[in-house]
């Protein structure tokens, strides 16, 4: 977490700290961390709840690979009613295949909006 935010040379550094992700000052003290954030729960690892913001005890919590992938600044996202989804979360709502709903989402991206998909 600390190389990912601080050093250029580390393999994710621009996914961190080049996109102005840090980790607050407290937390340079693992003991901090720890009393903040308790022990690691099995198979979880830290989760920012708001992608933009950095590691701290307000953004951060223990969150399974399944949470975490719901929770990525490239996922697609449906809105149905007024609730949003991702491609995962709407397919495991609606008992549908998530690889053929992301196929036929991606087959009506709008040419001038790629984040936009035009399905009626």
């Amino acid at each position: 977490m600390i190389q990912r935010c601080n050093n250029p040379n580390a393999n994710n550094y621009h996914n961190y700290g080049g996109r102005g992700i840090t980790v607050c000052s407290e937390w340079t003290d693992f003991s901090r961390f720890l009393e903040d954030m308790g022990e690691k729960p099995k198979g979880c690892s830290i989760e920012r709840k708001n992608n933009n913001a950095g590691y701290c005890p307000e953004n951060c919590i223990w969150a399974s690979k399944k949470d975490q992938a719901n929770n990525r600044r490239g996922n697609i996202l449906i809105e149905l009613n007024g609730v949003r989804y991702t491609v995962a979360q709407f397919a495991e709502r609606f008992h549908l295949n998530a690889q053929q709903l992301y196929a036929k989402l991606k087959q009506h991206r709008s040419k001038n909006n790629p984040n936009q998909m035009n399905l009626f």
